[in-house]
């Protein structure tokens, strides 16, 4: 999937230098004619990013580094890792030591997360969120270990200061609701602090406020806020309802244990209290922001479904033999299935992506047209053609003219 996906949307961008000021009649601050060629560029252009965009500077510092110089070979093979580690790390999280049950698992992760474009559409969107996602997942498990540790050293508390501030740095889709999470447990524990648990949440809040703090973030919150009516936002905020599918997944799936597996449905709210309180307060973050976007419910969706996967493993009716062997049987070629589909249809939508950005190129009108492609529904979520204002936009700015695409 990585290979058959060139530079799209922000990547086109992210090639090019930032500005520290930004201009209104400008589509973004960048300098066309400087290319982020070094480290030392990509570091400057992100000390202007984080003035003038947001507060995100080490991704997009990571980002910058792979669309200016490194290259999408690069960044390829460096995805793939971090997605294997991410399906790796959402094993370790909810548990599952049975063969079957990991096959199953992943099927199930693969078909059921949102917008899975994202994991490999562009350089930008796969950092912002996979690689985050896979950062948030490996330190929910730190945080538990050190919840079972009865002691640590100073070196160590020191250590887990520094990677708490740094991913509190990240994205503040993920660490704004981890920061509470950590805040409020601490509080819980007064009487029992443990000086690695103080230690990272000091950390990961501290990178948080750093990111929030951003002249970027205020500025485009404020910008949101003032341009967008209380109606307008309201029905934005609908749009919540209508894609927590995973979320009204996971609360179905606590009522229906709480009926039929009281005992069990107990236990895991008491053992997942604290991937509870994020997806709690994750949600009152999305709701809370002034603008909306699948994205930013993200980490909230994803969290649901790696629990329901956990809870609904500890279902009884797997204990029947023939019936966990039909489900594995069955889901096994869907997930195989859908996965050739997807790698098809980004292929053809690669080349249509290629010869649109042909034909607009040789027209003195910037004209181009979409090819005969009919994507199955299913895959919407797995294939992103070139149909968003955005992206257009995007290509017209760095390409110096205006980009009609015509039916």
């Amino acid at each position: 999937m990585n290979n058959s996906t060139p530079l799209r949307c922000d990547d086109l961008v992210y090639q090019f230098q930032w500005l520290g000021t930004r201009d209104s009649g400008v589509l973004e601050p960048i300098d066309l004619n400087h290319k982020v060629s070094d480290l030392y560029d990509a570091f400057k252009s992100q000390t202007n990013h984080y003035q003038v965009m947001n507060g995100r500077f080490l991704i997009h510092y990571i980002v910058q580094c792979f669309c200016g110089f490194l290259g999408k070979s690069s960044f390829n093979f460096c995805n793939t890792i971090v997605y294997i580690l991410f399906i790796y790390g959402c094993v370790l999280l909810m548990k599952i030591k049975t063969n079957w049950k990991k096959i199953i698992a992943i099927c199930i992760i693969w078909l059921g997360l949102p917008i899975q474009y994202i994991f490999y559409y562009s350089i930008s969107f796969a950092i912002n969120y996979l690689w985050t996602s896979t950062a948030l997942i490996y330190f929910l498990l730190l945080i538990r270990n050190e919840i079972n540790t009865p002691k640590s050293s100073t070196s160590k508390i020191f250590i887990l200061l520094i990677i708490s501030f740094l991913f509190g740095s990240l994205h503040e889709g993920f660490s704004v609701p981890l920061s509470g999470v950590l805040f409020l447990h601490l509080l819980y524990i007064r009487k029992q602090l443990k000086p690695s648990l103080v230690a990272i949440t000091i950390g990961i809040i501290m990178g948080t406020v750093i990111l929030l703090l951003s002249p970027g973030t205020i500025g485009r919150g404020t910008n949101s806020l003032s341009n967008i009516s209380l109606q307008d936002l309201f029905v934005m905020k609908l749009e919540i309802l209508r894609y927590s599918k995973r979320l009204l997944l996971f609360i179905s799936t606590i009522l229906l244990f709480y009926i039929f597996q009281r005992n069990t449905a107990k236990e895991f709210v008491k053992k997942r209290f604290l991937e509870i309180c994020f997806i709690s307060l994750d949600l009152g973050f999305v709701i809370a922001v002034p603008h909306y976007s699948q994205r930013i419910e993200f980490p909230l969706e994803m969290l649901s479904l790696l629990l329901s996967i956990e809870l609904i493993m500890k279902a009884k009716f797997w204990d029947i033999k023939y019936f966990r062997i039909g489900v594995t049987l069955a889901i096994v070629p869907i997930f195989l299935f859908h996965m050739a589909s997807t790698l098809y249809y980004t292929r053809l939508v690669n080349k249509e992506y290629q010869d649109m950005l042909q034909e607009y190129s040789n027209s003195p009108q910037g004209v181009t047209h979409y090819q005969d492609i009919n994507i199955p529904k299913p895959l919407n979520p797995y294939v992103k053609r070139l149909d968003s204002d955005v992206e257009r936009e995007y290509i017209s700015f760095v390409m110096g003219k205006d980009m009609i695409i015509e039916n």
